[in-house]
């Protein structure tokens, strides 16, 4: 047997390895806005995903706070708040 597997046997005995926790698949839900199309927030994992109107893209953005959501989601210009607060704010993945 080799090091490697007999070591990661170990950890996994003693409790020592934690597997990730994932987003549940948010459901999106269509706001009124020019650049935004669709938004959906996990607050168990504090992520926000959002849909763009101009090319269909869908992001996830990570450790978005509720309040943040809340804020977004009550903003008169959604767009405006996207860009300003959260766009180059929170770290991203672009969802394929």
């Amino acid at each position: 047997m080799s090091r490697w597997v007999w070591m990661a046997g170990a950890v996994l005995a003693a409790g020592l390895l934690v597997a990730p926790v994932l987003a549940e698949e948010v459901v999106l839900q269509d706001v009124e806005s020019t650049l935004v199309q669709q938004v959906g927030y996990d607050p168990a994992t504090q992520t926000l995903t959002v849909k763009l109107v101009t090319d269909g893209s869908v992001y996830e953005y990570f450790g978005v706070p509720q309040e943040v959501y809340d804020q977004f989601m009550a903003a008169e210009s959604k767009g405006n708040f996207f860009s300003k607060n959260i766009k180059n704010v929170y770290k991203f993945q672009k969802k394929q």
